[in-house]
């Protein structure tokens, strides 16, 4: 058993490929000129970039990333990745919707075209469906593996002077959203 994740085929581990990206995001962010709102703005790039790929630690996405499986039956690891965001204390909205729309747009109203669009039946907004229950279980099949991975991720958070919220608590929850 490998212990690591990974976050792409070719080999990348879920920590690796997370502080690459929290790299230029945090040097995009940097280049900006003083602007309004510049700190939150920061915040919630390196929140949402830190959390976007979570997902993947699920076990039938590493056996795809592994070549044990073709495919992970459409099942979506930003869904995941948003959920295991929401137990974060103080994350706002804006980063909740980057994770979750990284790849994929909201699911169709029925009257636009589906295409592109995450499937609503994996989204546990208003129940947990038994796709998302799948999926879940998956995910907490690998937490170990998870924090291993994790704790390279908030330590180069820290190394880095990058705020970053504290988590309510260890495992997913259902995917909150304020409704304000």
């Amino acid at each position: 058993m490998n212990d690591f994740l990974l976050s792409k085929s070719s080999g990348e581990t879920l920590s690796k490929h997370t502080i690459s990206c929290l790299k230029v995001a945090k040097a995009l962010i940097d280049s900006l000129p003083d602007i309004e709102n510049k700190e939150n703005i920061m915040k919630d790039v390196i929140t949402s970039v830190a959390l976007h790929d979570i997902g993947k630690a699920a076990i039938g996405f590493q056996d795809v990333l592994k070549g044990k499986k073709k495919t992970w039956d459409g099942k979506r690891h930003e869904i995941i990745s948003a959920s295991f965001a929401s137990s974060f204390q103080e994350i706002s909205e804006y980063a909740i919707f980057a994770i979750l729309m990284h790849h994929k747009s909201l699911p169709s109203d029925g009257l636009s075209a589906i295409y592109g669009c995450l499937p609503t039946e994996q989204i546990p907004i208003e129940e947990e469906t038994q796709v998302w229950l799948d999926m879940k279980q998956e995910w907490n099949n690998n937490h170990k593996l998870f924090l291993s991975e994790w704790s390279k991720i908030k330590e180069f958070l820290g190394k880095n002077n990058m705020e970053f919220p504290d988590i309510k608590n260890n495992g997913l929850i259902k995917l909150k959203l304020d409704s304000r």
